[in-house]
């Protein structure tokens, strides 16, 4: 038989018992994120292979220099700080989840942020994988030049994913104006 004294977690003491892991699990895969992003266009080799695996496929030469490079860094890095901004709407949200306070303006502001976060990223995915494949083999020799235009199953799901969480986080706007009508009632 349970110790009398132990307490019986409640549900909203695992609510904030997830949440709280939450933030460190969001904050250290955001720097996971941002530290193989780098990795990738600093250390030697790297962008070369992770060309020819995802955008250039193996026959293709990158010609680009070191500006041309950094350019193309520059670029292909809005996909990324868009799930950045994203993440960090969502690490908030937990935060105030983690705090007991599931039905906030806030709450619902930071949840719309994160949907249209990832609605934008799929369409700048695209985009900027089509940029970076021309800028990377621009100084290519005539025939051997690329242009990438690539959609996959990873930027359908951004959008739909986005747009769930754009209506749930409507949804939750519209219960927190309820919840807050309801207490100038009472």
């Amino acid at each position: 038989m349970a110790n009398s004294s132990e307490r019986t977690a409640t549900p909203a003491d695992r609510i904030e018992r997830v949440s709280r892991l939450m933030i460190w699990v969001i904050t250290a895969g955001g720097a996971i994120m941002v530290l193989a992003y780098t990795s990738v266009w600093v250390v030697p080799g790297w962008l070369e292979d992770a060309a020819a695996q995802n955008l250039l496929g193996a026959t293709a030469t990158i010609s680009a220099g070191p500006v041309l490079r950094l350019f193309a860094a520059l670029i292909a890095a809005l996909p990324l700080a868009l799930v950045l901004y994203g993440l960090w709407q969502i690490r908030e949200l937990f935060r105030l989840f983690g705090d007991r306070h599931y039905f906030s303006v806030d709450g619902s502001k930071r949840l719309l942020r994160f949907g249209a976060a990832l609605l934008l990223a799929a369409p700048a995915g695209i985009v900027t994988r089509s940029i970076v494949s021309v800028l990377l083999t621009m100084n290519n020799p005539e025939g051997s030049r690329h242009l990438v235009v690539q959609m996959g199953s990873n930027d359908y799901f951004l959008v739909v994913v986005g747009g769930l969480l754009l209506v749930v986080g409507w949804v939750m706007r519209e219960a927190a104006r309820m919840q807050h009508e309801l207490q100038q009632i009472v």
